[in-house]
């Protein structure tokens, strides 16, 4: 799903996006819309053009492999909606209401999913993980360059994914110490944490990792944190010797870069 810039928490969730109105659960339910059509997934895909394929198709093709493929990223997506219509803004109400309907198919059907990148989906939202990122097995979680994420995520996923082994959240603007430090203490299973260009993560978090003797952890990377400093690294690094990869360059010098 990663880098599919249009996917918006609807298709985390398999829900309809409301914005699109009545005219599509019309056409979805007599057939008519391509993600309601009965031919076999991979045929779908090799019919249609990516533009003309709505969120639930993704899904549904999603769902028929989840037998074969553990792996979700982004070498089997790369479609968007008709339009860029923005992201919907969803309600709690709103989502529990449309998850109770027989023919939703949120990401959490995958129960044997054990990688989940939704890197650089700027339209996804805190709404959309909390509700759909919640699974037994699951062992990487990407969400790099997820701007509108913030800790209330990290405090879900920490929650719902106790399997987790790497958390990826680097050039997460909105992400902060509370939610890192969160994360740490709930995921003991946690061997590479990836927390790059966040500039609201500051040496709390780095002090916080040390005194919760955060064993299990192998890698960091907190490249270009410009609110870090190189010697809270370096102790850091003493206290956990299990460390066996640092990423550390620029700490304290951060310069943001422009993400397209």
């Amino acid at each position: 799903m990663a880098w599919c810039k249009e996917l918006t928490d609807c298709a985390l969730l398999g829900i309809n996006n409301p914005e699109l109105g009545d005219e599509h659960e019309q056409q979805h339910r007599a057939g008519l819309c391509k993600c309601s059509r009965k031919e076999p997934s991979t045929d779908l895909f090799k019919k249609v053009r990516r533009s003309e394929v709505c969120h639930l198709v993704y899904l549904h093709f999603l769902v028929n492999c989840q037998n074969r493929c553990g792996v979700l990223s982004h070498q089997v997506c790369d479609i968007a909606p008709r339009e860029d219509r923005g992201a919907p803004v969803l309600s709690e109400k709103f989502v529990m209401k449309s998850l109770e309907a027989d023919d939703v198919y949120p990401i959490s059907d995958l129960t044997k999913l054990r990688v989940l990148d939704i890197s650089n989906l700027p339209k996804i939202t805190d709404v959309g993980v909390k509700q759909a990122v919640r699974f037994k097995e699951l062992k990487s979680l990407y969400m790099v360059m997820c701007q509108s994420l913030t800790d209330a995520s990290l405090v879900s996923v920490a929650d719902k994914v106790p399997s987790l082994e790497e958390l990826h959240v680097s050039q997460c603007p909105r992400i902060t110490d509370a939610g890192v430090i969160y994360a740490a203490r709930r995921l003991r299973r946690l061997t590479s944490l990836e927390i790059a260009m966040c500039d609201n993560v500051t040496n709390a978090t780095l002090v916080a990792l040390g005194t919760e003797k955060c064993g299990s952890l192998q890698r960091l990377d907190v490249s270009m944190c410009g609110a870090m400093t190189a010697d809270a690294v370096e102790t850091l690094e003493s206290t956990l010797p299990r460390l066996q990869s640092v990423q550390k360059r620029l700490v304290g010098g951060a310069s943001k870069m422009a993400v397209k």
